[in-house]
């Protein structure tokens, strides 16, 4: 079972390590699922639109944020760092 899709989905990644986690970029910023989307929370503080995201083998999360830039962060503990200029 699914739930819905989040409003204004952008982009969606699945983790690497675990079938329930997915991520989706939207235009009120980037969600994670821990319940293979049946609810959906924030995943990054910011509350702007998250235009790509990507998990990648190692586990982590990149996504670009508008006002913050390519951000970065260990899918387990969600701690982003900057990657690149807000460039937006």
């Amino acid at each position: 079972e699914v739930g819905p899709a989040p409003q204004g989905i952008i982009d969606l990644a699945a983790s690497a390590r675990d079938p329930e986690t997915l991520f989706a970029a939207t235009e009120g910023g980037l969600l994670v699922s821990r319940d293979g989307g049946l609810g959906w929370e924030a995943a990054h503080p910011v509350e702007a639109p998250a235009s790509v995201v990507d998990v990648g083998p190692d586990v982590r999360v990149m996504t670009f944020v508008m006002g913050e830039g390519l951000v970065a962060a260990d899918e387990a503990t969600l701690q982003w760092e900057a990657l690149g200029d807000a460039f937006g």
